[in-house]
């Protein structure tokens, strides 16, 4: 039997303490006086109170020794000691056994935390948690990247980060007991970006958790679907025009009994139309053959001034009935470059040819060149009109124009400049404008760049 005592033994001792206490009081006083059982309970207490401390006190000391392992669970302390009495004895045998079970289980969900937030960050879209009240808790890294400095903003309300009341209104409709538990929506922003926003709420949200909200900016994707009906639109456009003057005077031909002299002259409307058309279809197939790599040209050592006089010698009648001259300011040490002499000759000519075509009478058209780096950068400048700033960023496109009541008149297919982009791309180059170019009043100027050789 253990020698040492139990707790049952020890709370038994205490009883038997507070009745050897009464026991001695009546051997002591073999005639004790007649008092009431009140008083003698009340004289006989603290005797009976200081020998049940005396035996407790050893369990005390283990409890405080106990709940102090306690305190110390999970912080990586010392084992507490094994206390004396066995039934706290197999209590403080457990701790060890309980802390290494809460490790492990902190270290499991780390680990998913930080699963899930790499996943989270290797996303796309933008993902931001918000909590019941509608104020963000968390986002991935591309939300931080769709709104800078939203990270900055955790804790706040959606309004604040993002303002626009639609999605506001939209989050806190979600969270509505009642609500729904998706929603979707598409905005534009004050920067003139799109954004699609998908919003759930789990149906069992835990606490703190209220819905996600993910991202997509489509802004890319609405400016292509807008090129394309563009596109389609103008090139149905551009087709019926020159087929409406082919098939009017080709029934006129058909119809009627003009003299020679008429009849030559509607045959050669119809031929101009023709060939119109031809050079379209041409530059469609040029352009769709660049854009596929099955176009993209020649890489080798070149000069760019031979380009440029090939393209003039193509341009120059046009330029002679309009009074227009060619000022060639590039330097005598041009550098060459790294090009297909036949692309970079398609580039000058189309360059020149809107130069020529859309500037006023009687004023110069200026090349000239510089080195810039890795790069030579050519300007062709024109002092014509200019090109209003809303219209710049879509000059590039295909059959975009900003006079388009000119365009028929110079028999321009539209195609020419998105031509020269994507024939520039192909070779390692670019292409821009800036109208009014730097340092004058009007005019615009189309830089566009070749590596050197």
């Amino acid at each position: 039997m253990n020698a040492r005592p139990t707790l049952a033994l020890r709370l038994g001792a205490a009883l038997w303490a507070a009745m050897l206490a009464g026991l001695a009081a009546g051997i002591l006083l073999p005639h004790p006086p007649r008092l009431p059982s009140a008083v003698l309970a009340a004289l006989l207490l603290p005797v009976a109170l200081f020998l049940a401390r005396l035996l407790l006190h050893p369990l005390r000391t283990q409890a405080a020794s106990l709940a102090d392992g306690l305190d110390r669970l999970g912080t990586g302390g010392p084992e507490p000691e094994l206390p004396v009495l066995p039934e706290l004895r197999e209590l403080a045998a457990a701790l060890p056994r309980t802390e290494r079970r809460t490790a492990n289980d902190l270290r499991a969900a780390e680990a998913r935390r930080e699963r899930l937030q790499a996943v989270l960050n290797g996303m796309f879209e933008g993902v931001l948690v918000l909590d019941g009240e509608c104020r963000a808790q968390s986002m991935n890294r591309s939300m931080e990247t769709l709104l800078p400095g939203a990270q900055e903003r955790l804790g706040r309300r959606l309004l604040e980060i993002l303002p626009q009341p639609e999605l506001s209104d939209a989050c806190a409709e979600l969270l509505r007991a009642e609500g729904p538990i998706s929603a979707s929506l598409t905005m534009t922003l004050d920067d003139g970006r799109i954004l699609t926003v998908n919003m759930v709420r789990p149906p069992e949200a835990g606490p703190g958790l209220g819905a996600v909200l993910v991202f997509h900016d489509v802004s890319e994707i609405k400016r292509l679907e807008a090129v394309r009906r563009d596109f389609a639109a103008n090139v149905s456009h551009e087709l019926r025009t020159p087929l409406t003057a082919i098939k009017g005077y080709t029934e006129t031909l058909i119809t009627g009994d003009p003299s020679p002299d008429i009849a030559r002259r509607f045959l050669e409307v119809v031929l101009r139309n023709a060939d119109h058309m031809a050079k379209m279809i041409e530059d469609l197939l040029s352009l769709s053959r660049i854009e596929a790599g099955k176009d993209a040209g020649r890489r080798e050592p070149m000069q760019a001034r031979d380009s440029l006089r090939r393209a003039w010698d193509a341009v120059e009648p046009l330029a002679r009935r309009k009074g227009l001259d060619l000022t060639d300011a590039l330097p005598g040490d041009l550098p060459p470059v790294l090009g297909d002499p036949e692309h970079v000759t398609r580039v000058f000519r189309n360059l020149l040819e809107n130069a020529v075509k859309f500037g006023p009478e009687y004023r110069p058209v200026t090349v000239s060149a510089c080195g810039t780096g890795e790069f030579v950068e050519f300007e062709v400048r024109d002092e014509g009109p200019g090109i209003p700033k809303k219209d710049q960023p879509r000059v590039f496109e295909r059959f975009y124009s900003v006079q388009k009541h000119r365009r028929n008149e110079h028999g321009s297919t539209g195609l020419g400049l998105a031509i020269c982009r994507h024939t520039l791309k192909s070779m390692g180059g670019d292409i821009r404008v800036e109208s009014p170019p730097p340092g004058a009043a009007g005019g615009t100027s189309f830089f566009f760049t070749l590596p050197r050789a």
